[in-house]
C-alpha cells in the first residue's frame, strides 16, 4: 500500500502525470500560502498576476490544474527581487 504524502509535499516541479493532476483548494492554499479569499480575488484580477482559473469537477466542486498553479508560483518568484 502506498504511503500517505502530506498535501503540498514534493510538488516543487511537475512529474509524470502532473499535467493532468487536479488539486483542490486546501492544496492550492498550501502551495501558494494564500487564503481562500485571496485565491478567488486573484482569479478576478486582470493582467499577468491573475491566478489560474479553476475547473468545475462536478456539482459545486472545483479544482485547479497543478501545472497552472506551479507556473503561477514560478512567475511570481521570477518577479521577486533577489535578496
Amino acid at each position: 500500500m502506498a504511503a500517505h504524502r502530506p498535501i503540498g509535499q514534493d510538488l516543487d516541479r511537475p512529474t509524470a502525470g502532473a499535467s493532468s493532476r487536479l488539486v483542490k483548494l486546501p492544496e492550492v492554499m498550501n502551495l501558494t500560502a494564500l487564503s481562500r479569499s485571496s485565491v478567488y480575488a486573484k482569479m478576478k484580477q486582470s493582467g499577468p498576476d491573475r491566478f489560474p482559473a479553476c475547473v468545475a469537477v462536478g456539482g459545486r466542486a472545483v479544482a485547479w490544474r497543478l501545472v497552472d498553479v506551479l507556473a503561477w508560483i514560478d512567475s511570481r518568484q521570477a518577479k521577486a527581487p533577489a535578496s
